[in-house]
């Protein structure tokens, strides 16, 4: 009976499809930090996911450059924002900005 209860539920899982794009570490932002890559990656690839991360881990920039990887791949512009957290996000897009050019700054030939 167990062994035709734990068929019966293997049978209704189903994992979680890769419906995002195929982006490779090298294409995420340097300044993030490795749990943050590691999330990226894990969003964009899959597509249609949500990031539930603790206060204080950089969900924002995360989120911000899992929409710029996913815009470059599929093209258009823009992000959808709630009108709440919008000064949050362009404050902490400028911070990631700052961060990206100036380590280009300081390593100009990096790549």
């Amino acid at each position: 009976m167990i062994e035709q209860y734990q068929k019966f539920l293997k049978a209704k899982c189903r994992l979680a499809e890769d419906l995002g794009h195929g982006v490779s570490a090298a294409d995420v932002n340097p300044t993030l930090k490795p749990h943050q890559k590691d999330s990226v990656l894990w969003m964009v690839q899959g597509g249609r996911r949500a990031l539930f991360a603790s206060f204080g881990l950089g969900k924002t920039f995360m989120q911000l450059e899992a929409v710029r990887l996913t815009l470059a791949a599929a093209g258009g512009r823009g992000l959808i924002t709630n009108v709440a957290v919008m000064k949050e996000r362009v404050q902490e897009a400028d911070v990631l900005l700052a961060r990206v050019y100036a380590k280009e700054r300081r390593n100009p030939n990096a790549q």
